[in-house]
């Protein structure tokens, strides 16, 4: 029975063969016109390892410091390293979206910025007509019912102000950059798609050079800080052993042919003085040099061992496989309805 019911699906399917045949030559005329004005897509890519910081220095004087110069740094603690797993929030975050796409470029042999390249460019292709589509409801009610917000809060600065087309060049770009991480290997790869290969190649290198320094600047943000309070302690302190200094100094020699008790004892206290601050400013000096340390040991060191270079070979679109997937489809689908028809009937 089944044989039998495989043997009528196919004499079916052949007896239908010329309708069959004209929907995927419909099919395959449609879809090869589409990939033939699809623009090509270029990948460049760049592949780090992190390395393993230094631990942090110990027996560090500061506490003790700190409590001779009567300053509380209890909140000054080592800071933790950046999860690599928060990289692709990093690189989608808005103020390096931002920054990225004032990159400039070189392109047609004029130097544009990176979001007019996006602008002109990538969006208006065929497909970036159709997804801008989407966004113009968004800008129509803007231009309508938003423009007495706006005028409200235009005065305000602190804030970041972003419109509708620039929200869209944004998301255009967030599509184009991502970061994709190896847990075998413990490789940080990033990586990013243009239809120009060389702008391709310099956005990849940017984009690297932007994501280290927000990540030096998250992992050492403390060590930084610890850095700038020891020397702003440690010039304090070297003015006053100075000014301690000159003042010993000068009360001696206006005093060095008196023999009064008092004179004696207020050259004592002025030595004292001078050795107090003597201590604090060169253990501050050495806690100085301990903490360029630390901020040395606590940066992150990352080795390139693929760097970015300028892609030859297309990474999209696979017109051939996009072609033989539509014309199985467009097969597939055909013959189900026919199939239905017939057991309807």
């Amino acid at each position: 029975m089944k044989e039998v019911s495989i043997n009528l699906l196919i004499q079916l399917i052949w007896n239908k063969r010329f309708s069959l045949l004209k929907t995927m030559g419909i099919a395959a005329s449609i879809t090869l016109v589409l990939v033939l004005i699809m623009p090509n897509e270029y990948v460049s890519k760049v592949v780090v390892i992190p390395e393993e910081s230094s631990s942090p220095l110990s027996g560090s004087n500061l506490s003790n410091l700190a409590s001779i110069a009567g300053v509380d740094i209890g909140g000054l603690a080592p800071s933790e390293s950046l999860s690599p797993e928060l990289y692709p929030k990093i690189i989608g975050s808005t103020p390096f979206v931002l920054k990225c796409l004032k990159t400039e470029i070189n392109y047609k042999n004029e130097k544009i910025f990176l979001r007019e390249y996006i602008e002109e460019e990538i969006r208006k292709t065929p497909f970036g007509y159709v997804k801008s589509l989407a966004y113009f409801p968004v800008r129509l009610k803007r231009e309508i019912f938003d423009k007495e917000i706006d005028n409200k809060s235009h005065s305000d600065t602190s804030l970041i102000r972003i419109s509708y087309s620039e929200l869209e060049i944004m998301d255009g770009f967030r599509e184009r950059i991502w970061v994709e991480m190896d847990e075998e290997t413990g490789t940080i790869g990033l990586f990013v798609e243009m239809q120009d290969p060389l702008i391709s190649a310099k956005i990849a290198k940017e984009g690297y050079k932007f994501l280290m320094e927000y990540i030096e600047v998250y992992t050492t943000a403390k060590e930084k800080r610890k850095l700038d309070f020891v020397s702003g302690q440690y010039e304090k302190a070297k003015k006053t052993y100075e000014s301690d200094q000159r003042e010993l100094a000068n009360y001696m020699l206006s005093n060095q042919n008196i023999r009064d008790p008092r004179v004696q004892m207020r050259q004592q206290e002025l030595e004292s003085k001078v050795n107090l601050s003597s201590e604090v400013y060169f253990q501050f000096a050495n806690e100085y040099q301990s903490s360029r340390i630390q901020l040395e040991n606590k940066t992150p060191v990352f080795t390139v061992i693929e760097p970015v270079v300028v892609p030859v070979e297309k990474a999209s679109p696979n017109r051939t496989l996009i072609l033989l997937l539509t014309v199985i489809c467009s097969f597939m689908v055909h013959a189900g309805i026919i199939v239905v028809k017939s057991i309807n009937d």
